[in-house]
């Protein structure tokens, strides 16, 4: 459907679409893209490459203030920095001094001996950080269906 524009020459009325363009559309789909971005950046700061194990009452872990990686070789990780596990205790202190409702999380491989696990969160609690939750994968979204 063409608008009646008048001439500016001559008085008379031309027929010519207007040029122009709805931009609502094209900023709620950035807006969308944006937000994507934003949920999903915190998901891709890990160094190492870690296989949760899988379980049907997996919660999401949202909040988190500090996510400790531990690989499958027994190497940890802060934020996509690998660390010793004195420096990931310094790193949990400080954000647990900092916000004492900070929640640390512990992303660690399936394939991480149980005492493994176990002393990187006695570690934790001795330093008087007793909320450390370990990460699991929910059970339908596990790679390879969740059988």
């Amino acid at each position: 459907m063409s608008a009646r524009v008048p001439a500016s020459i001559g008085g008379g009325v031309r027929d010519e679409p207007l040029a122009t363009v709805n931009v609502t559309s094209l900023v709620d789909v950035f807006l969308v893209v944006l937000i994507l971005f934003m949920v999903t950046a915190p998901l891709l700061d890990s160094a190492l490459e870690v296989e949760l194990p899988e379980l049907d009452t997996a919660a999401p872990a949202s909040g988190a203030s500090v996510v400790i990686y531990l690989d499958a070789e027994g190497s940890l990780a802060v934020e996509g920095e690998v660390m010793t596990q004195a420096q990931v205790i310094a790193r949990c202190r400080a954000a647990a001094t900092e916000d004492p409702k900070a929640g640390i999380f512990l992303r660690a491989d399936r394939a991480v001996p149980y005492g493994f696990v176990m002393s990187v969160l006695d570690a934790l609690r001795r330093e008087g950080i007793p909320m450390a939750t370990l990460v699991v994968q929910p059970l339908e979204e596990a790679p390879g269906g969740g059988g």
